[in-house]
């Protein structure tokens, strides 16, 4: 067959190439917990219910987006049974500075290398450190790759550059008309462990600039800040949305 054979000695069909014209799926569960794989390691797992208790999505022959999803490596006492790449532990994906410095970690590998956005792979050991910078998208994407034997094991990252906000920054908001006449600026700042607010709900009152043209200065320095602008009944961007990334002298609309 193109994509395959029977073997009838294991009584299972081999798939010798991932280019499937469809995902090719295969079930593993339990009496109350399952999981569907396909030949590209997608898929989705549920308990009980696959409609309503679903664990993870999947989009059925979503050909040919048939993303891989978490994986999980089993350890049956001190044996690993695949190879193990990541970075540090406790390491964030979004840095402030130019660059940030990321220590790579393999394990019961035989060989690693990792690639940053897309280039050539280069070999690394464990403990290994590297510096990377965000591109002019403000993002960065390492990919690790680890092998032991016929085993492999892909892990990929991705960083993003984020400008601090100094004391002085300015921003602007054009009123929607319906709105009322007061605009507030709620300011806040989830990148550490306390949220960080300018003042509670629902923020400071913006200065009216005319023609419904509204504006806010910072008044410290920030690491992360997003800004919501609201009239107390109102707000932009919409409810459980976050909030807009600030940037100087930006005028911010509804649309």
């Amino acid at each position: 067959m193109k994509y395959g054979f029977f073997d009838d000695s294991n009584k299972e069909y081999v798939i010798t190439t991932p280019k499937t014209p469809l995902p090719w799926i295969n079930y593993l569960g339990s009496k109350e917990f399952f999981t569907l794989m396909s030949n590209t390691c997608g898929g989705y797992t549920f308990y009980k219910d696959a409609k309503l208790l679903r664990l993870t999505r999947y989009r059925y022959n979503d050909v040919p987006n048939d993303i891989n999803g978490k994986y999980f490596y089993i350890k049956d006492g001190s044996t690993m049974w695949n190879p193990e790449v990541k970075i540090d532990d406790g390491t964030s994906c979004i840095f402030y500075e130019d660059s940030i410095q990321v220590t790579l970690k393999a394990s019961n590998a035989d060989s690693a290398a990792y690639s940053l956005n897309g280039g050539a792979e280069t070999a690394y050991t464990d403990g290994d450190k590297i510096e990377i910078k965000a591109g002019s998208d403000n993002t960065a994407t390492l990919r690790l790759t680890a092998k032991s034997g016929n085993n492999q094991t892909v892990m990929t990252y991705v960083f993003t550059h984020k400008m601090t906000n100094s004391s002085g920054t300015k921003i602007y908001f054009q009123k929607p008309a319906a709105w009322a006449n007061t605009v507030n600026a709620y300011v806040y700042d989830e990148s550490s462990s306390e949220v960080k607010e300018n003042a509670a709900w629902p923020g400071v009152a913006m200065t009216d600039e005319g023609n419904g043209l509204y504006s806010y200065v910072l008044e410290n320095d920030w690491s992360a800040a997003l800004v919501i602008f609201n009239d107390g009944s109102n707000q932009c961007p919409g409810m459980m949305e976050p909030g807009f990334t600030i940037e100087n002298n930006k005028k911010y609309t509804e649309e």
